[in-house]
Formats: C-alpha cells, sequence, structure tokens
C-alpha cells in the first residue's frame, strides 16, 4: 500500500502488517490505534512496548508534532506507521490525522503522556463490538470532586443539550475512547480535531454513544496549567463546547430544539406608569393564599408599588392583591414563565429600581433589603447567590449546570451558578436603557445582554428558593416531560446564541490548533 504523505509532513514508516506489528494474528478483532505524540519518549515507549502485546492491535499510527526528543525514532523502530510534523499541531489535531489513516474499523484514540494497561482499554472496544459507535471514558464519576470543574462543567452542559445527561461528563474531550471507522467516514475525520463539535455532530446524526468504564486519567496525566505555546487549555475546551453549542443552534435553532411557550407578543402591549423609586414586580397565577403574606413583606421594605401581573387564574389571585394594596394587570389566559416578569418591568421602567419575586412562596423583608441595598450602592444587577448555598442544598442538577456553564462561556466565572432565572433578583431602572423588556421574558438571555454591556452585576446573598419552592407535577416531574427543566435548558441555548452572534462561534475563546493540517 502506497501512503502520500500529508502537507508539511514525512511519513517514516510504511504499514506493517498484523504479524510484523505484533507478532501473531486476531482472527476476530482489528484495532488502529492513534497516538499523537509531542516528546514523549520515555511513555512513548512504554506504551508501543504495551500496545504491541495486544494481538487485537493491528496498526499504531503516531503522529508527532513539533518533536524535539527522539519520538519519531522511537515509534519508527517499533514499527508504527509514523507521521511526523515539523510544528506542533495544537491539541487533538493529530487524532483527526491519524483517523484519516486508519484501516481499521475500530479505532481507539490515546495520548502518548500516559502509560496505558490493556485490560483498562478492552472495555472500549468491547462496547463498539457490541454496537456502539463512540464509546466515552465515564471520567470524571459524580463522587469526584473534578466532577464540577469548569471543563466538566462544560461536557455536561453539551450533553444535556443533547439530550444525553446520562453520559454525565463523558466527553471525545477526553481518552481513551474508541470510534467505529464508519461513524468518522459519515461525521468526518477533520471534526475529532474539535472533539466536542464531532460529538455533538454524531448524537445529532443518531450514531449510538456508551461511556461504559472508568479511567481516571487526571492522576496520570501531566498537569500543566498554561500550555507550553502559551494558551490555556481550559479556554481551548470551553471554546470548543460553545462551537459545540453552535452546531445544535444551526442544526436545531436557536433554542437547540426546545420548546417555548411563551406568550412574548403580549410584552409589548404595556406602558410605563408613573415613576417611583422602588417598585416590586410579581407575576402570579391561582396564588390567592400566598399572596397576601407576599406582599406583606415586600411592603416592609423601600419598596413603595407591587405590580401584580396575573395571569391565567381562575381563583381570587386579583381581587386578594389589590386587597393587599397591589396594581395588577391581568390577563385571562397563562402568558407562560417569566412573560410577567417583562410585563411588570415595562410597567416600572421609569423607577429607581425593579425588584423581582415569585408569588408561589414569601421571602423575609429581611432576607429582600439586601438586593435593594446593592443596587443603590452601585450594581446594576443583584442575584441570588445560590451558589455560596446549592451545594448544602441540591444536587447540581440540570438547571445549575446549564446556569454555570453559561457564567463560564461569559467570562463571569465567579457568579457560579447565579442566574437571573432565579429570584429574588432586582435591577437598576435604567437598566431597561440596555436590556430590552422582552429580554427580561428569557432570564439567561438578559443575563447575556448585560454583560456583553459590561452592566455590574453582583451575587448578593444566598435566599433558599430551592426548599421553599412549591412543587407542581406538571412542571417538574419526569411523568410530565420535566417542562420547566427542558424550557430553562431551552433558554441558555438561546442565551448562547446571542452570545455566539457577538462574539463568534467560539465566544472569543482561542482556537490554536493547526486546523489547516487536516
Amino acid at each position: 500500500m502506497v501512503l502520500r504523505s500529508l502537507p508539511s509532513t514525512r511519513v517514516l514508516a510504511k504499514r506493517r502488517t498484523p504479524n510484523q506489528l505484533s507478532g501473531y494474528q486476531s482472527k476476530t478483532l482489528a484495532i488502529s490505534v492513534i497516538l499523537p505524540v509531542r516528546n514523549e519518549e520515555e511513555r512513548l515507549r512504554k506504551n508501543l512496548e504495551t500496545l504491541k502485546q495486544w494481538k487485537a492491535v493491528k496498526e499504531i499510527i503516531v503522529v508527532a508534532n513539533g518533536c524535539t526528543d527522539n519520538s519519531e525514532q522511537i515509534a519508527n523502530h517499533a514499527g508504527a506507521l509514523v507521521v511526523s510534523y515539523p510544528e506542533p499541531l495544537g491539541p487533538d489535531t493529530g487524532r483527526a490525522i491519524g483517523a484519516k489513516l486508519a484501516s481499521c474499523e475500530y479505532i481507539l484514540f490515546l495520548d502518548a503522556d500516559i502509560v496505558w494497561k490493556i485490560e483498562e482499554l478492552q472495555p472500549l472496544v468491547q462496547s463498539l463490538r457490541q454496537g456502539a459507535d463512540i464509546a466515552l471514558n465515564r471520567y470524571p464519576l459524580k463522587s469526584s470532586r473534578y466532577f464540577h470543574h469548569p471543563t466538566a462543567v462544560a461536557k455536561r452542559a453539551l450533553n444535556i443539550a443533547l439530550g444525553m445527561s446520562h453520559l454525565q461528563a463523558a466527553s471525545l474531550t477526553a481518552v481513551p475512547h474508541a470510534v467505529r471507522k464508519s461513524a468518522i467516514q459519515k461525521i468526518g475525520a477533520k471534526f475529532l480535531a474539535v472533539p466536542p463539535l464531532f460529538q455533538t455532530k454524531a448524537v445529532l446524526a443518531g450514531l449510538k454513544i456508551t461511556a461504559p468504564t472508568y479511567i481516571n486519567v487526571r492522576i496520570r496525566n501531566r498537569r500543566r496549567a498554561t500550555h507550553r505555546d502559551g494558551y490555556h487549555m481550559q479556554d481551548v475546551i470551553l471554546g470548543d463546547h460553545v462551537e459545540a453549542f453552535a452546531e445544535i443552534i444551526r442544526q436545531k435553532g436557536e433554542r437547540g430544539g426546545y420548546a417555548d411557550r411563551r406568550r412574548r407578543d403580549f410584552i409589548e402591549e404595556s406602558s410605563s406608569h408613573d415613576s417611583h423609586q422602588w417598585v416590586a414586580v410579581v407575576p402570579a397565577s391561582n396564588e390567592e393564599k400566598t399572596l397576601p403574606e407576599v406582599i406583606r413583606e415586600l411592603f416592609k421594605t423601600k419598596v413603595s408599588d407591587i405590580y401584580v401581573i396575573e395571569n391565567g387564574s381562575d381563583d381570587h389571585t386579583a381581587r386578594v392583591a389589590e386587597q393587599n394594596g397591589a396594581h395588577v394587570q391581568s390577563f385571562t389566559m397563562p402568558l407562560g414563565h417569566d412573560v410577567g416578569r417583562a410585563i411588570g418591568a415595562s410597567l416600572a421602567q421609569s423607577s429607581e429600581g425593579i425588584l423581582f419575586v415569585d408569588s408561589d412562596f414569601a421571602v423575609p423583608a429581611e432576607e429582600l433589603v439586601p438586593f435593594l441595598e446593592a443596587i443603590e450602592a452601585g450594581a446594576d444587577i443583584a442575584l441570588n447567590d445560590l451558589s455560596s448555598g446549592i451545594s448544602t442544598i441540591a444536587k447540581r442538577d440540570a438547571v445549575t449546570t446549564m446556569k454555570s456553564f453559561l457564567n463560564l462561556v461569559l467570562g463571569c466565572p465567579h457568579l457560579g451558578a447565579c442566574s437571573m432565572t432565579a429570584v429574588p433578583h432586582a435591577i437598576r431602572g435604567r437598566v431597561l436603557n440596555v436590556i430590552s423588556v422582552e429580554d427580561l421574558a428569557v432570564p439567561p438571555k438578559a443575563q447575556v445582554r448585560a454583560i456583553l454591556s459590561d452592566l455590574k452585576i453582583e451575587p448578593v446573598r444566598f435566599v433558599d428558593v430551592i426548599q421553599r419552592n412549591r412543587y407542581r407535577a406538571k412542571l417538574h416531574s419526569a411523568r410530565h416531560g420535566s417542562f420547566l427543566k427542558h424550557l430553562i435548558i431551552g433558554d441558555h441555548i438561546e442565551a448562547i446564541s446571542l452570545l455566539i452572534h457577538s462574539r463568534g462561534e467560539r465566544a472569543g475563546f482561542v482556537q490554536p490548533r493547526r486546523l489547516d493540517q487536516i
């Protein structure tokens, strides 16, 4: 077989026959191993010695890039197919190049800076033999403290958006993993250079992805906070995941295929009332029992007016609100989540500040006052500091993961899981000159708009809305489709769509790869 070298490369060894490579043949299984290498001669030597003992391995493709040690010679001497580039290619590019040369149906991707054991790799290949198209490493496990590392948050967020939350943080970004050649041919080998993008295309194409094994790669991988070429791998991986979200949006629309039942068309119908120093906005639907206490607590603060946006009620919510001193704007039909906030804000946009609360539970005045004080002290938006209490209140579920990921790709990791999705929160009135009231109907989108406009956003204090919030089976339960969870996931994809439109498909994150060499 004649191999034609790729641009800027040289092929140092011809493809070996199975006997030359491993000493004996396997009649049942044939594996190609892809090993990108950059100055890893000691670990590379050990890996090649191990892989040659695995009879199923039919070829080892070493993509040497920017090597100044003996890595190329070691690989050549071991009988591997060596493709050499004089310059570094950047992360993952060697995987794509190697995949284009692989001849076996089962392709195993490894890094050369970790010494592997055959027995830990076998479950990945076995999963392909059982019908999977892609087999991933389950790392990190939910019990690991690295499960909440920014890159793990990004991996979980992507799997959630793709409807693959069962994969947790399993990702093509992490090695080892195995992929069928037929799957690579269907998606395109070049996309392996941006692993989350390939994974996204694979899911959307209906390929079967599993995570059959757990291998702790962190404790064996060499740690580099800053890559030797000057970039931070965390930034690269975050950009990769934004690029993957861009693919979801291209294929499934700005909400990633997630439904939105909001009546946004009603927002334009409102007009501003007289100016007040502080106004509270309270959306309400069938909340006649809890609303009186909600209003009483609000009037204990600096709030001078309360706008209750009553929609779709069949009880006495409107009458109760008026009897307790609130202004009421009523709609006969449900408007959908957060639309009431937007309509209320349009009524209060000439105010000094607006405090948003929900009507299904009362927040004590002493917990609300700090939000008003934060605005008066200079903040443009004051958020519920969910991050400070969430670890003891609940698991980091899908919604929390999406909130955290959005803040990460916005360059605001200090916000953690803080979000305009959660109440209570407050905004300065003049913020509505930057954020439209329509944006407030999709809170994560409003948050993106605020950050893109350099508004000052501060977490204020933790208010436990998780345990206080009333459970509604039709909104929350999986039996009814987990409507609220899916709505909020779609909100975050819509917010990321706005971010991509403003900053590009990687949201401004570095792309250090030599993609032109694939």
